[in-house]
This record gives C-alpha cells, structure tokens and sequence, in this order.
C-alpha cells in the first residue's frame, strides 16, 4: 500500500516544483485590486469579482474543518480556465500552491480551491485525500453536474481501490477527482467530518498515510475501500 501511495505523492511534488518556483514572487501583468482579512485579490484588465463570497467560504471551511489559516492568501482571478493556463503552464479551473500562500481560480472552482488552502494547513495524506476533501466540501459531492458516487459506480466495476487510487493523476481532473470525492464523502458519512480532519493532522507526524488511516480509522485502507466500493 505505502509503495504505491508514495509514487503518486512523489509524482504530484515533481509536477508542480517547477510551477511554484515559476510563481514565486509578484506576477507580472496582475495588479492589486482588492485586500480583506484573509486574501489578497489580483487580476489582469477590469475583471470582475465579489471578494466576499471567498471569504464567506474560508470561514465555513475553517469551521468545517477546526482550522484557521494564519496567512493572508494571494489570490489571482481569471474568467477561463486557458487564461490561467497561460500564467501556471497548467489548464485547470483553479490551482492552489500552498508553499506560496498563493490560489488561481476562476470563479467556478473558487469554493474548491479555498477548501485546499485550509486542508493542506491540516496535513498532507497525499494528492488523492486532498481532491477527494476538495470535492466533497467545495463541490458539495457533485462532478461536472453529476454525483460523484454516480461517477464512480461507473468506473470501478472492474478495478480494486489499489489501482484506482494509484491511477490518480491530479493533474488530469476528470474521472478520477469523482473517485476521489465518492471514497472521502463515504469517510466523512461513516465516520464525521472531524474524524476525516483528524486523519488529515495525523498524517503531519506519521510515518506513512497508510499508519495515520488505521489510527485514526481503526481499518486499513484497502479495507475502508473495498467497504466503500460494496457501498456504491
């Protein structure tokens, strides 16, 4: 289990450490619009943007999860997803880099975005938890206007939880991120949304994701995911 775990860990890490140096600092092109007690608003243009529904959904997140972040976040609105291609190199609706404190996000994927500014304040159990929390809390359960329980009855009829989770690309937000959101929402409706919290803290000074799951969970993942794939 930690062999494949710490691949898709490493993968993620590689993918984006030439991105977040690239980011590293002021952006060129972007100017300060706006600042409140949590973020600082940056757009190219006249963009428009409500700078309180960010911080309305900070602070549902935050209670959500028993966190407050203690750094004010640079966050960088764009109207399309090729739009922050063009500035990230990645083509994405949002992107949250945590070292740097820093978010890109149109407004369809602000509320899940804001959710991995808190989450990775927490700990870190890898790419697959983080999406999974990001699209349970932030899309409310649902993927491109499905479900994501029904998204996933679709796609693991055949697989074990091993392989799906080690398919993960987190950089390809498509089936997966369903995946994802379907097993973290089977977690927070066993266990609570603290548990799930829990889990998140414990993986900041355990030796694996795999040994922070079964003390907290008191189940192996394998486990909890073959409970969770009987479920759908």
């Amino acid at each position: 289990m930690d062999r494949w775990w710490k691949s898709a860990v490493a993968i993620l890490a590689f993918s984006l450490l030439g991105t977040s140096q690239a980011l590293a600092g002021p952006l060129a092109g972007f100017a300060l619009r706006a600042e409140t007690t949590n973020f600082a608003f940056f757009t190219r243009g006249s963009a428009r943007f409500d700078v309180r529904r960010p911080e309305a959904q900070l602070a549902r997140v935050e209670a959500a999860l028993g966190h407050h972040i203690s750094t004010r976040v640079d966050y960088y609105v764009y109207e399309r997803a090729e739009d922050i291609a063009t500035t990230t190199g990645r083509y994405a609706g949002g992107l949250t880099f945590p070292e740097l404190s820093q978010v890109h996000s149109t407004s369809a994927s602000q509320d899940h975005e804001i959710v991995h500014v808190v989450a990775h304040g927490l700990g870190d159990p890898g790419p697959f938890f983080q999406e999974g929390l990001a699209v349970a809390l932030g899309d409310r359960g649902r993927w491109q206007g499905q479900p994501v329980d029904r998204v996933a009855r679709k796609l693991t009829k055949a697989s074990t939880f091993a392989a799906l989770v080690a398919g993960f690309d987190p950089a390809d937000p498509r089936e997966g991120y369903a995946i994802a959101g379907s097993f973290v929402s089977f977690l927070i409706e066993a266990h609570g949304l603290p548990r799930v919290s829990h889990f998140f803290r414990a993986c900041q000074g355990a030796r694996s994701t795999e040994a922070a799951f079964v003390a907290v969970f008191g189940t192996t993942l394998d486990e909890a995911g073959g409970d969770w794939l009987r479920a759908l």
